[in-house]
């Protein structure tokens, strides 16, 4: 459920995903800079002073020229979600109960409503360098097809679906020092394979998003990011764009093997339009989230809860959680 998976498409692309693969996440390692000396003169991959010796360095470089191709820099990660969705809500698409400017929606755009049991994907990452990577991500989907957000239809209405498939690149602009935060730029697209509206909205977008982070003591962080996504144009209908904006904190624990991470995020949806009929008024969204980290390994368990903008209602929000680790790594 777009929701409860910290959405689908392009916004798939946020703090889930990029805290697994940002900057050198990507090789399934975890980050933690000390916010204490300048490290500008560092030497990629020294240890500030005072940082644990067991956490990965903000910079480490792959071997080999970025541009000939080498399996040292790739890495995969398996992700599982769940989600339950009380409502047939879909925020992250301005997409409400279907009615008749709905339903029309739906059907020029080629999406059917549907709940998701679980969604299965594959995200891999390519290393150009200790700052940068590029990515991509194949999810599959277990749905339950819906009729028009009516009564739940039989079991065998289950079915195996394809995801919001999407790509795209992540830079670290300015590396954290004791005086600025670490920023990083990502840029996105997904071709909008997405069938079912759980699954994804079915739209070509394009995304771009900046992510900051500053430690302000030794084992707490502060976190920021804002997107923007535009949606193409499909079958005659201008999907609104996406502008999102959030702020969250981390705490490590123990030894620095793991952290505790809670965020919120705000979505605007504007409207989408069929010529001069509204299909799909304004829409807006609130997202909670909260991740247990283990910065050892890169396994990542997240709790989602959306829709927190109609009141915290159990019959109203929708609730969700995904897993994500490292299959294989070679550097």
């Amino acid at each position: 459920m777009q929701g409860a998976m910290t959405r689908c498409g392009a916004l798939s692309l946020s703090w889930a995903i990029l805290a697994m693969l940002s900057p050198i996440g990507a090789a399934g390692q975890d980050v933690t800079p000390a916010a204490q000396p300048d490290r500008a003169a560092a030497k990629p991959g020294d240890p500030a002073p005072g940082e644990p010796a067991t956490i990965a360095r903000d910079h480490e470089e792959p071997s080999g020229r970025w541009w000939v191709v080498n399996p040292k820099r790739f890495s995969f990660r398996l992700g599982v979600a769940y989600g339950l969705s009380y409502l047939d809500e879909m925020a992250a698409t301005g997409l409400a109960r279907p009615g008749p400017e709905a339903a029309r929606y739906l059907d020029l755009v080629g999406q059917k409503v549907s709940n998701t049991a679980v969604e299965i994907s594959v995200t891999t990452a390519y290393q150009l360098s200790g700052t940068s990577f590029i990515f991509a991500q194949l999810p599959m989907g277990v749905v339950e097809k819906r009729l028009n957000g009516q009564a739940r239809v039989p079991l065998s209405q289950y079915a195996a679906a394809l995801g919001e498939v999407g790509a795209g690149y992540s830079r670290e602009l300015v590396g954290e020092s004791s005086r600025r935060p670490k920023i990083e730029l990502t840029v996105s697209v997904a071709p909008g394979l997405a069938r079912y509206t759980s699954l994804g909205d079915g739209l070509w977008d394009a995304a771009a998003g900046l992510r900051l982070r500053k430690y302000l003591a030794r084992t707490l962080y502060g976190l920021a990011e804002a997107d923007y996504t535009y949606r193409f144009e499909k079958a005659g209908v201008q999907p609104g764009e996406i502008v999102d904006a959030g702020l969250g904190a981390g705490r490590l624990m123990g030894s620095g093997a793991w952290r505790l991470e809670a965020a919120v995020k705000a979505y605007r949806i504007a409207g989408s339009t069929a010529g001069k009929q509204v299909l799909l008024g304004q829409s807006n969204d609130l997202v909670v989230q909260a991740s247990l980290v283990n910065a050892a390994d890169g396994n990542r368990i997240n709790l989602n809860i959306s829709q927190l903008d109609k009141g915290i209602n159990i019959k109203t929000n929708s609730i969700g959680f995904d897993w994500t680790m490292p299959i294989w790594r070679r550097y």
